[in-house]
């Protein structure tokens, strides 16, 4: 997602996307979307300031610390 901050309005705006499994690259092999990511929130401009607040709710596979099996969290 990009946000054109010299575009944002003084006001500011809502944004939301979702994020289909294997669309975002993650830094770690070991671990990977189970179902799509919702990111959704609202970012203002007040002058040089950029204030941005929202909720990321997702559901990954990784490898369980104790017995390396793999689990949803």
């Amino acid at each position: 997602m990009r946000i054109e901050l010299d575009r944002l309005e003084e006001e500011g705006d809502n944004f939301s996307r979702t994020y289909e499994p294997g669309e975002l690259a993650l830094d770690d092999d070991e671990v990977g979307l189970v179902e799509p990511a919702e990111v959704s929130g609202r970012i203002r401009r007040d002058g040089r300031e950029v204030e941005l607040s929202g909720e990321l709710r997702a559901k990954i596979k990784t490898a369980c610390d104790r017995c390396l099996q793999p689990v949803n969290v």
